[in-house]
């Protein structure tokens, strides 16, 4: 309240704009007014404020407060792409990009992802990794791979940077939009799973979620709930070795669940007796054989001595038997082929992917050919024998001759083979851990070699492979 008010007006409180405005005004348009106000003794100087009162601010909206540096949106911000100019054009660099200073040091560093979210949250963790860790932490060659390694198998983040497109996948699948695949390893154990969305976030929280079932329940129980992308390679001869192989994937059934041992019959099929152990394995080889011109599947049973009772029942056509199965005795065997001398039997493997089946070849043979078939034509160099009146073991011999030298003579130059052969050693070596998802540090602890070396390792692989980017390279190395 100013002195004014103080003096002149004691019983009532005047609004302090109003009495400044009327004095103001009365001051100018009167000459002499200052002068003819009475005098008040007051042991106090007096003071009058002509001064204006402030306008009584206006409630202004509150602003809205920056995003925190450990959020998502803060590094939405900071990510951009650059450019260059050639003949005159400015050309943007699909990638995005962001730079970061700190410890005095300032970088401009690369993302990996091409979505601008999941860029933002790249670079998240990176700027995590260096606060945790320090610039020695981070290469500009391996960002991405080495913020996999920091984080927790739990987290859906440590998968999503894992995330595969198989060049083979298991039908169904979808060719204009393919769907990731992650491979899982515990306990020495590694299977793919078939993730079913081409989402990178979807994919990556399904990852997570298989990982946790695995560590917390174990290998029997993922089997039960989840599908799994295994190769199929059968064994049609030894020497020379012919085998065809496919990429299927496993059923999902319950433990629980019953069903009847007997399919029912195609008309005019073949009958093959099924002999493997794995639930989900044995139900997609019988959808393999029932999705096969001529054939179907007589019956399937998870041991040699269950299937014995059968066979006196009703002989099959073909037995095709799990190589890694074998009779509680060696007078089941005996029985078998003393029973059905001339029963046509064959063996196949089940492998984690090509690579091992490849691996998986018995040395000595004078002479190697396998071939990569859809899994409904798997059975493709026994198909001559079916249009045979009498299905016999020789019948089955020369039609498995006559496919294997109608695929030699269809072979030509393959510019993958050429391409794959030009690789040294420690290249195939560096790509078969790289196929299977192993990150830059993993690789360099397996191989006993340092990161530096794997990265010009990689840097060569791309250049004789003609890739630009660690998925084209597995890609073309599992198609081999």
């Amino acid at each position: 309240m100013s002195a004014f008010a103080n003096r002149y007006c004691p019983e009532k409180k005047v609004d302090e704009f109003r009495i400044g405005a009327m004095i103001s005004l009365l001051c100018f348009v009167i000459p002499g007014f200052w002068h003819s106000l009475p005098k008040v003794d007051c042991q106090h100087e007096i003071s009058l404020s002509l001064i204006m009162s402030k306008q009584r601010p206006s409630k202004e909206s509150a602003k809205s407060k920056p995003p925190s540096i450990d959020s998502a949106s803060y590094w939405r911000g900071r990510i951009f792409k650059n450019s260059y100019t050639r003949g005159g054009n400015r050309i943007e660099i699909k990638n995005w990009c962001f730079k970061l200073q700190r410890g005095g040091v300032r970088r401009t560093l690369s993302l990996q992802s091409l979505d601008q979210d999941e860029a933002a949250l790249e670079a998240q963790g990176i700027y995590r990794l260096i606060l945790a860790q320090g610039w020695d932490a981070v290469s500009s060659a391996a960002i991405p791979r080495q913020i996999a390694v920091s984080l927790s198998k739990r987290d859906a983040a440590y998968w999503r940077l894992r995330l595969v497109r198989r060049r083979n996948p298991a039908p169904p699948y979808n060719v204009a939009s393919p769907e990731f695949s992650i491979r899982i390893e515990h306990e020495g154990r590694a299977h793919y799973f078939p993730l079913q969305t081409s989402s990178l976030a979807e994919a990556a929280e399904k990852a997570a979620k298989i990982y946790l079932t695995v560590s917390n329940e174990g290998w029997e129980s993922v089997g039960s709930k989840f599908a799994r992308e295994l190769t199929v390679a059968l064994h049609w001869s030894e020497n020379p070795l012919a085998w065809t192989y496919a990429t299927i994937q496993s059923i999902p059934v319950q433990a629980d669940t019953k069903r009847p041992p007997i399919l029912a019959l195609k008309r005019g099929g073949i009958s093959v007796m099924l002999f493997e152990s794995d639930a989900g394995v044995r139900l997609a080889l019988e959808k393999c054989i029932n999705t096969s011109p001529g054939f179907v599947c007589g019956g399937s049973f998870a041991s040699l001595d269950e299937g014995l009772q059968m066979i006196r029942k009703r002989t099959p056509g073909l037995l095709l038997i799990n190589r890694s199965l074998r009779p509680s005795t060696d007078d089941v065997w005996t029985n078998w082929q003393r029973r059905s001398p001339n029963l046509p039997m064959h063996f196949f493997g089940i492998y984690e992917d090509s690579d091992q089946v490849f691996r998986a070849t018995p040395g000595g043979s004078s002479g190697y050919l396998l071939k990569r078939t859809p899994p409904d034509r798997l059975l493709d160099p026994i198909a001559e024998a079916v249009l045979e009146k009498k299905f016999i073991a020789e019948k089955f011999k020369f039609s498995i001759q006559h496919y294997f030298q109608t695929v030699i003579d269809r072979i030509s130059n393959n510019n993958v083979t050429r391409e794959m052969e030009r690789l040294t050693q420690r290249e195939h070596e560096i790509l078969t851990l790289l196929s299977r998802g192993c990150v830059d540090k993993e690789i360099a602890g397996s191989l006993g070699i340092s990161g530096w070396t794997v990265h010009g390792h990689l840097k060569k692989i791309f250049e004789k492979l003609g890739v630009h980017t660690r998925t084209e390279a597995a890609i073309k190395y599992l198609h081999k």
